[in-house]
């Protein structure tokens, strides 16, 4: 009961200081909002005033952000623009870099199947020189055996016909002695007679010696000529009639001794039988020259004809080593000219992998975000036409001027019919259309050819400056990107109802002269 009633009376005085309480708290916070709320007129427009500041700083703060985010946006979008040019630039190139090596490689397989065509035939034609070189040295060597043969039997001949003039001297000698021991100067008109016949036997006798020598000195002077020899058939003719006709007085004079010996067999002298041993000598003698004279004519005719097909031989002699030599020159020209061919194709695709590397390196660069500057477009400064195929093919330099050891060679064919065959076995059509890619990347030639000594290292002087037109290809591109790039800036592109920025256009700039390719495969099909 107590409790109840304490609690009662508790909760009185709580209700009590709760309403006190809770007429300060309401008091307190009409203060508080009276501080915080605007109340009065004045405070009021004060207060939107405030606001109204507040609002336009907010909205000038997102316009400023905005006009931020549209110059980015057009940065953007320029940035995008110029690697898009950038890739199309590069995507470009590369194109066209794939397009010369597919060049280069089929003016490769061209040369190298001009070549593989060429070496075989030229082989076979040194072959076949040779060949013929060996025989006509051979034969030259028989001929000059057969020559020296001749010379050799003419010399022995000489030594017959002096030994034979000595003893018939020697039996004239003794003749004459005798018949003036005999007689003591009672000389009967049929001595006198044989006397005369054997002195002019003897005449005779040395005639023949004389012209043995002159047709030893004439054989000895080697490869005679036509008149001389006919001079010396001729003389031997004449030398035949002159011992036929002493035939003739041998005849007579043996008729004369006979009939002498008729007259005077009874005497049985010994003197006489030894005159007519010498008289039949003398006549074996005359009739061995005879022989010998007919044997050496036989011989001058046989030299003669040897002689008239010894010249041809000397000419054509002539002719194949003069021949040969240039043949080789040109074999030799033509390794060499492979040989700096190879090596040149060997540097291209070195190069062209080092330009690859690079590429790809610039792609790199270009995704991590460091953009390169667009490279320009190479075209033509001078804005002449591209002349056609036949047109270049007609400006081809004529052939080198052969020196003097050359006279001897044949007229080469044109190159132009022969290369376009022999682009690995393709058709004609195709041919001159690899003809016309090759002749389209590189200009004419301004420099001429030398006429005799540089001639032969036209082809080598040629290669060099399409290698390093090669070579400088994209670090000219990257270059040429670098310059450019401050000259045409693209306009900046609104955020919205305006056209999108327009690409830079790449400036012209020429390209590089380089020699052209079919001008050294032309080079090397007309030295073949």
């Amino acid at each position: 009961m107590l409790v109840a009633l304490g609690f009662l009376g508790a909760s009185l005085l709580g209700l009590l200081v709760a309403s006190a309480f809770w007429a300060r708290a309401v008091r307190l916070t009409t203060q508080r909002i009276k501080q915080s709320m605007p109340v009065s007129e004045p405070e009021i427009k004060a207060d939107r005033d405030r606001l109204r500041a507040e609002y336009a700083i907010k909205v000038h703060k997102l316009e400023t952000q905005l006009e931020q985010a549209r110059l980015e946006r057009a940065r953007q979008l320029i940035e995008i623009n110029r690697r898009d040019a950038s890739i199309s630039t590069l995507e470009t190139d590369v194109v066209q870099l794939k397009a010369g090596l597919e060049e280069h490689q089929n003016a490769r397989r061209v040369l190298e199947q001009t070549v593989a065509d060429r070496l075989p035939r030229v082989e076979a034609r040194l072959a076949e020189a040779k060949r013929l070189l060996f025989n006509r040295d051979r034969e030259i060597a028989e001929l000059t055996a057969n020559a020296k043969r001749h010379k050799q039997a003419l010399e022995e001949a000489s030594a017959i016909n002096a030994q034979q003039s000595a003893q018939i001297e020697r039996l004239t000698t003794a003749l004459s002695a005798r018949g003036r021991g005999r007689l003591a100067g009672a000389e009967s008109p049929g001595e006198t007679a044989l006397r005369a016949e054997i002195e002019a036997l003897r005449g005779k006798a040395r005639e023949q010696a004389m012209l043995i020598d002159r047709l030893q000195r004439r054989l000895g002077q080697g490869y005679v000529l036509a008149a001389p020899v006919k001079a010396a058939a001729a003389a031997a003719a004449a030398a035949d009639g002159e011992v036929e006709q002493a035939k003739r007085d041998i005849a007579e004079a043996e008729a004369a001794i006979e009939s002498m010996r008729a007259s005077g067999a009874g005497e049985g002298d010994p003197a006489r039988a030894a005159f007519e041993r010498e008289i039949r000598a003398l006549k074996t003698h005359a009739e061995d020259q005879a022989g010998e004279i007919a044997r050496l004519k036989a011989a001058l005719a046989t030299f003669e004809r040897q002689d008239g097909r010894s010249g041809g031989l000397r000419n054509s002699k002539i002719a194949l080593k003069a021949r040969l030599g240039s043949v080789q020159a040109q074999a030799d020209q033509q390794a060499a000219t492979i040989a700096k061919l190879r090596a040149e194709l060997a540097a291209t695709h070195e190069r062209l992998a080092r330009q690859a590397a690079h590429f790809m390196s610039e792609m790199r660069r270009i995704g991590t975000g460091n953009v390169p500057v667009p490279s320009t477009q190479r075209r033509l400064g001078n804005g002449v036409p591209r002349p056609t195929l036949s047109e270049r093919m007609a400006r081809v330099t004529a052939p080198r001027t052969t020196t003097a050891a050359r006279s001897g060679e044949a007229k080469r064919a044109e190159p132009g019919p022969q290369l376009a065959n022999g682009l690995n076995g393709k058709p004609r059509a195709e041919a001159d259309k690899v003809l016309e890619k090759v002749g389209e990347k590189a200009p004419e030639k301004t420099a001429e050819k030398s006429a005799e000594k540089g001639s032969d290292k036209a082809p080598e002087k040629a290669a060099e400056p399409a290698l390093e037109g090669i070579a400088g290809k994209v670090p000219e591109k990257i270059a040429g990107t670098a310059e450019a790039a401050p000259a045409n800036p693209a306009p900046i592109v609104p955020v919205s109802g305006e056209p999108a920025a327009e690409k830079p256009q790449p400036a012209l700039i020429p390209g590089r002269r380089r020699p052209r390719l079919i001008d050294r495969i032309a080079g090397l099909a007309k030295s073949s």
